[in-house]
């Protein structure tokens, strides 16, 4: 396990949290997320070697159902903003459109969706090509997302994940007596916390967006990543258990803080008294933290459990899983044929 990922999905979250509660700056937790998944992306297909059914079914176990929870739950609670229909809904369960999700936190999903979709299409072709594949695919789909179709975001979130790819084989890769000293590494990760820092407060449009995103915030996240990534990997990483305990939770607190604070924010007043603003805003922090993790224990990690364990057990899916079309590298196999 790298405890480094660790620590940046647990920095990432309380930076989503920040940014949910005081509504400046902790945007960047998102970016940090995305450069993560496609760190992580490379890491399964390079070294787990899954076949495409498996990798994209146990990516389907780990983010839709408890997606749809929330989802659920934010629509009995009335919190939605978007019209409700069955169309709308049908549309923010499966992440048919770009946009804003009825459960809003539900819009980053749409995109890791997308790269998982990617990455297991990619499983189908020679493990020497998969990475080429991946990465035409996201220069693409960027391209038609961030020029055509939304130009006045151009947040080039896909391009955040081929910084994730670009990351893993630069670790991979480089030489054990290449490193600089812990003091670098971590002098390297605030220079790129301080850039975001500078970005946000001077690169935000007159629309509220972060235009050029995969610039402002990306690059300084790609520089926090980094700097995390490879003190790990040149020397000792000690996460302690709470820190630990956040990241695990990362995508619980993340789906359900939304419904906490929208909950909160119907019924209380913010006081823009500066202590009491800091006050409402941290407690929104501690209770989002608190209900994620809760969700994490006793919701998240049941129904993990028992879907792998119906996935796992079933003979049906056993037989297919196995299938040689299935498998990761096939056309290496048909040449070897």
């Amino acid at each position: 396990m790298l405890y480094s990922l660790q620590f940046l999905r647990a920095f990432a979250v309380f930076a989503v949290l920040w940014v949910h509660a005081f509504d400046n700056w902790g945007g960047i937790g998102v970016d940090i997320f995305f450069i993560i998944s496609g760190f992580i992306m490379l890491y399964i297909i390079k070294e787990k070697k899954r076949n495409p059914f498996e990798f994209m079914s146990l990516r389907i176990i780990r983010i839709l159902p408890l997606y749809w929870l929330m989802t659920f739950i934010f629509i009995i609670l009335g919190l939605s903003l978007t019209e409700l229909s069955i169309l709308n809904i049908i549309k923010s369960l499966f992440f048919i459109e770009l946009g804003a999700p009825i459960l809003r936190v539900g819009w980053t999903l749409q995109y890791e969706f997308f790269l998982y979709l990617i990455c297991s299409i990619a499983l189908f072709l020679s493990y020497k090509f998969t990475s080429y594949f991946i990465v035409i695919f996201l220069l693409v789909s960027s391209l038609i997302v961030d020029i055509f179709l939304f130009p006045e975001r151009a947040y080039g979130h896909f391009l955040e994940f081929i910084f994730g790819i670009i990351l893993y084989y630069m670790y991979v890769n480089t030489k054990s007596s290449f490193r600089f000293s812990k003091k670098a590494y971590f002098g390297i990760f605030l220079i790129g916390f301080f850039i975001s820092i500078f970005t946000y407060s001077n690169f935000f449009n007159e629309l509220g967006f972060l235009q050029y995103r995969f610039l402002t915030f990306g690059i300084p996240a790609l520089i926090m990543v980094y700097a995390v990534l490879f003190y790990e990997k040149h020397y000792e990483f000690k996460l302690n258990n709470f820190l630990f305990l956040i990241a695990n939770s990362s995508y619980s607190i993340y789906l359900s803080h939304r419904i906490f604070y929208d909950l909160f924010m119907l019924n209380i007043t913010r006081n823009t008294e500066i202590i009491q603003y800091y006050v409402y805003g941290f407690f929104l922090i501690f209770v989002g933290l608190t209900l994620g993790i809760l969700v994490y224990k006793f919701i998240e990690i049941p129904l993990l459990n028992y879907l792998k364990d119906v996935y796992f057990s079933s003979s049906l899916l056993s037989k297919i899983k196995n299938w040689s079309i299935f498998k990761g590298g096939f056309f290496d196999k048909l040449v070897m044929k």
